[in-house]
């Protein structure tokens, strides 16, 4: 029997009315569009949690692409999620909610009433966004060698980490989106003391280009230091999952490197990176919607 995305948020949000009529609404504005395919409802009736939050991202995404009022289309086989022609350039989204794979259970599920301390597990979190990142440019590779995606098109990595934990900040340890510890190898922050003068240092951010997974095996953190992703225009991020309680956090993380970059402040976001390289030197700018 064919099945319904309605079924699954009548199922799932059966005590939750705003929820339950949020996500109603925003399913009819998906197939209004006609962005909704079988394998999105397939999926949304699976039972597998992690099928369900990639279809309600990619529903959320493409929702958001539409109130933008931008000129949004939906290509559902060997193409990535969304285009978006935008003065004379085609702009590919391709979207990816990774699994919580190395994430402690205890992180992962609300606290019980017991008291707990636990230590966030900032770095297996990042592992998740550099796999989804290294990912997605895998599927550019072969959009490319199929010719649906051409080297004067824009190609954004659209990344939400709901999954890798029950509760997460946009930003990790260093302060800033988790795409620009994953893309831009901006590390923790750090303070130096002078014991001679007694005296602090200022706050800065450390560089950090690679961490160690459970294998002990080296991953970088640094791919927009690379040519190798010179095709990624840039990676907009969120960690957003309770989308029925109000507005999300969204982040555009720029490619300093990119063939094709990004208009700026083009998908509604709430913050921008930019960053320029030049030799081993890092210059990364936040700013903010106003």
């Amino acid at each position: 029997m064919k099945q319904d995305a309605s079924e699954a948020f009548e199922n799932r949000f059966s005590e939750n009315e705003r929820a339950r009529d949020f996500y109603l609404q925003k399913l009819a504005q998906y197939r209004s569009a006609g962005f909704d395919s079988p394998q999105f409802h397939a999926d949304l009736n699976s039972g597998r949690e992690s099928f369900f939050q990639q279809q309600i991202w990619e529903m959320m995404l493409g929702c958001h692409l539409l109130d933008l009022k931008l000129n949004v289309s939906a290509i559902h086989y060997n193409a990535p999620d969304f285009l978006v022609e935008h003065n004379g350039t085609r702009i590919w989204i391709e979207a990816i909610s990774p699994e919580p794979k190395g994430i402690p259970t205890e992180t992962l599920e609300p606290p019980s009433a017991e008291f707990l301390v636990t230590a966030h597990p900032h770095e297996a979190i990042l592992l998740r966004w550099t796999a989804a990142i290294s990912a997605k440019l895998d599927a550019l590779t072969r959009y490319r060698e199929k010719g649906v995606v051409s080297s004067n098109d824009c190609y954004l990595i659209a990344v939400n980490g709901c999954q890798l934990g029950w509760w997460l900040y946009p930003e990790g340890i260093s302060q800033w989106p988790w795409a620009a510890e994953a893309a831009l190898g901006i590390g923790p922050l750090t303070v130096t003391f002078d014991p001679g003068a007694n005296n602090w240092g200022p706050m800065t951010n450390s560089a950090r280009f690679s961490i160690q997974n459970a294998n002990r095996s080296t991953i970088d953190t640094d791919s927009f230091w690379s040519d190798d992703y010179a095709g990624v225009s840039a990676i907009l991020g969120t960690v957003e999952k309770n989308w029925s309680t109000g507005a999300s956090a969204m982040s555009v993380v720029h490619n300093p490197k990119a063939l094709v970059p990004l208009p700026r402040w083009l998908l509604g976001e709430t913050l921008e990176v930019t960053s320029s390289i030049e030799g081993d030197m890092l210059t990364a700018t936040k700013s903010h919607r106003d």
